[in-house]
């Protein structure tokens, strides 16, 4: 039998998420050696820039052209995406969506209710799988870095891009020992490599929610054994992500349906009140500080590893889903 895999294979030579989608790829057409495969390229779509089209390197779906139905792999910032028809995906023969990114089902059900023209029945067709850092090139470094992390400061460290969603809540954090470096604001950029070496040498990592629940920061953080401090994770991952275990949690209130994408926050003034009280209950506590690394290095080994995360993928991802 023949498949389609809608998928535009990039290039690019540090992106994990690239990487992960080659060889994915790959591996689905040689799990199914008795199946022949076709890979198509939709470049209407890829002319009109983003990342969300069905002609996208950070996802692919596999159509069975007799059934129409189809599989998505994806790692895109907003899983809404492949409910557009004009981005040329067909939401009501999508059977399964693999998805690393953050997602909540009552963040679809609100979703849902202003946008009834979407309504999938996203709880039977979604599935997780596990995200990864920025560059998948530079493991033998973290792990260099984990073993050899003696932390120089005490700092809660975050660094990262501070948007206008941002903004608000970091005007509420006030305690003497965090520090918020806005890469927009006229502060030196790091090469990977020294921005990993800085995370190792902060006592822990502060997490600012973005588009999804989770991103690449929290998973270098856990790859390079620093702790991370970050709101309540809904996401149920095949193997959860445990609060106070592998990552500490100090806020609950993001709420992720805002149709830019952006999450919103009914008490900004409390994520500050929060997060401040829980840093200075923790920051002196260098042994549970070292628990939640541990811990979390171990999940993020068995689970972020390039060649773990795809074989868990295929493992998980079955033609014959698209005969019904």
């Amino acid at each position: 039998m023949k498949y389609i895999i809608r998928f535009k294979s990039a290039t690019w030579p540090d992106s994990y998420i690239a990487k992960f989608m080659n060889l994915a790829v790959d591996g689905l057409i040689e799990k199914y050696p008795q199946h022949d495969f076709e890979i198509v390229r939709n470049k209407e779509m890829e002319q009109m820039g983003g990342h969300g089209h069905v002609s996208s390197p950070l996802n692919f779906s596999v159509l069975n052209p007799e059934t129409k139905k189809y599989i998505v792999v994806s790692s895109i910032d907003n899983w809404r995406h492949h409910l557009y028809r004009h981005l040329g995906w067909d939401p009501q023969n999508m059977v399964k969506m693999f998805y690393s990114g953050g997602f909540t089902f009552e963040d679809y059900f609100l979703l849902r209710q202003s946008h009834r023209e979407l309504v999938h029945d996203i709880k039977s067709v979604y599935r997780p799988f596990y995200y990864g850092p920025y560059d998948f090139r530079y493991q033998d470094v973290m792990t260099e870095l984990y073993t050899n992390r003696n932390p120089e400061n005490e700092e809660l460290v975050f660094r990262g891009l501070v948007f206008d969603f941002r903004k608000t809540i970091v005007k509420s954090i006030n305690y003497p020992f965090i520090k918020v470096i806005d890469r927009r604001a006229g502060n030196t950029n790091l090469t990977y490599v020294e921005y990993l070496e800085e995370l190792s040498n902060s006592s822990a990592a502060l997490s600012l929610p973005g588009v999804t629940e989770i991103c690449n920061r929290d998973i270098e953080c856990f790859g390079v054994g620093v702790p991370v401090l970050r709101p309540l994770l809904h996401t149920q991952y095949p193997e959860p992500l445990v609060p106070n275990y592998h990552y500490i949690n100090f806020y609950t209130d993001c709420d992720y349906t805002h149709q830019e994408g952006y999450p919103r926050y009914e008490f900004k003034e409390d994520f500050g009140k929060y997060l401040n009280h829980k840093w200075s209950r923790v920051r002196k506590n260098k042994d549970y500080l070292k628990f939640v690394s541990d811990n979390a290095r171990e999940w993020y080994v068995r689970n972020c590893l390039l060649e773990n995360n795809v074989q868990y993928l295929l493992s998980q991802l079955n033609l014959e889903d698209t005969n019904v």
